[in-house]
C-alpha cells in the first residue's frame, strides 16, 4: 500500500504577520480617526444650532459646500506637509507663513492681476519659485549660523516679516486684481481635487521611495552613524527647507485667490500659520506609530 502524505495546513496564516497587522492597525485609526472627528463635529454643531455640513433638507449641501471642505483638506494638508519637512527631523520652522507671504507678494509684483485662469497659474508657479528660494536663502542661514533652530526661525521669521511690511508701506495687505474665476477657482472639482492627489502621491513617493527620503528618515533615526556612512546631511537640510517653502507657496496662493488680497503680518503674527495647522501633525505623528 503506498502511504499518503497527509494534507498540511498553514500554520502561520497571513494575519500572523507582525507588518501587516501594524499596517492594518494603522490603516484603521488612518480612516477611523477623521471619522470619529467628522461625528464629533457633527454632534457639537447639532448642540449650538448649526447644521455644518447637512442642509436643512436633509442632504450634504450643495456642491459647493462640499468643496469649501475639500479646499479647507487641502490647505491643511500642504501646510502640515510644509511643517513635517522640517520638524521630525528637530528643526521647527516658525518662518512659514512669512516664507509664503513673501513668497506671493514677490510673484505679486510681476503678476498683479489674477483675474483670468492664465493669470492665476503664473501666479501660483512664480509663487512657488519665490517661496522655494525663501527657504533656500532661511536654509543657508541656518547651516551658517549653526544656531539653534528656532532662534533661526524666529529671526528669519521676523525678518521676511519686515522685507514684506517696506514693499507695501503703511497698507496692511495688498489687494490683487480679481473677478469671479479667481475666488472659484481653488473650488472647482476639476482644480483642486487633482492638487490634493498630486500632492499626496508625490509627498509619498519621495518620503517614502527615494534616494532623499531614505536619508531623511535614516538623519531622523541616527543623525551621527547616517552621516558616519557618507549621507550628506546638509544637502539634504537644503533640501527639507526648499521643498517646505514650495508646498507653503503653494498653500499661501489657493488661500490669497480666496480673498483676492495678501494680508501682511508683523511681530510674529505670520507664525499662526504654523500652530493653526499643527494638530494634523500631532495626529498624524501618533497614527505613524
Amino acid at each position: 500500500m503506498n502511504y499518503v502524505k497527509p494534507v498540511e495546513f498553514n500554520r502561520n496564516p497571513i494575519t500572523s504577520s507582525r507588518k501587516l497587522r501594524s499596517f492594518g492597525r494603522r490603516l484603521f485609526f488612518s480612516l477611523g480617526v477623521p471619522v470619529v472627528f467628522s461625528l464629533i463635529a457633527l454632534i457639537l454643531a447639532s448642540a449650538a444650532g448649526n447644521t455644518l455640513f447637512i442642509s436643512p433638507t436633509g442632504g450634504l449641501g450643495t456642491v459647493k459646500n462640499i468643496m469649501v471642505f475639500v479646499k479647507t483638506l487641502t490647505l491643511t494638508l500642504v501646510a502640515a506637509l510644509a511643517l513635517n519637512s522640517n520638524l521630525n527631523s528637530g528643526r521647527m520652522d516658525f518662518s512659514l507663513g512669512a516664507t509664503g507671504i513673501l513668497g506671493s507678494l514677490f510673484a505679486s509684483l510681476i503678476v498683479s492681476d489674477i483675474a483670468s485662469v492664465s493669470n492665476i497659474v503664473i501666479f501660483l508657479l512664480l509663487s512657488i519659485v519665490f517661496s522655494s528660494i525663501l527657504g533656500f536663502i532661511h536654509s543657508i542661514v541656518f547651516i551658517t549660523l549653526k544656531l539653534p533652530p528656532i532662534v533661526t526661525s524666529l529671526g528669519m521669521c521676523l525678518v521676511y516679516e519686515g522685507i514684506a511690511k517696506i514693499i507695501v508701506g503703511s497698507n496692511n495687505s495688498k489687494v490683487l486684481t480679481s473677478s469671479s474665476i479667481t475666488s472659484n477657482f481653488f473650488l472647482e472639482p476639476i482644480v483642486i481635487i487633482p492638487i490634493l492627489a498630486i500632492v499626496m502621491l508625490i509627498m509619498s513617493f519621495m518620503f517614502c521611495y527615494t534616494k532623499f527620503g531614505y536619508n531623511k528618515n535614516a538623519l531622523v533615526y541616527d543623525q551621527k552613524i547616517s552621516v558616519d556612512t557618507g549621507i550628506k546631511e546638509i544637502r539634504n537640510c537644503i533640501c527639507c527647507f526648499i521643498l517646505a517653502g514650495a508646498l507653503i507657496g503653494l498653500y499661501q496662493v489657493i488661500d490669497v485667490t480666496g480673498q483676492s488680497q495678501i494680508a501682511i503680518k508683523t511681530d510674529l503674527g505670520s507664525s499662526s500659520t504654523v500652530f493653526r495647522n499643527f494638530l494634523p501633525i500631532f495626529i498624524g505623528g501618533i497614527l505613524a506609530k
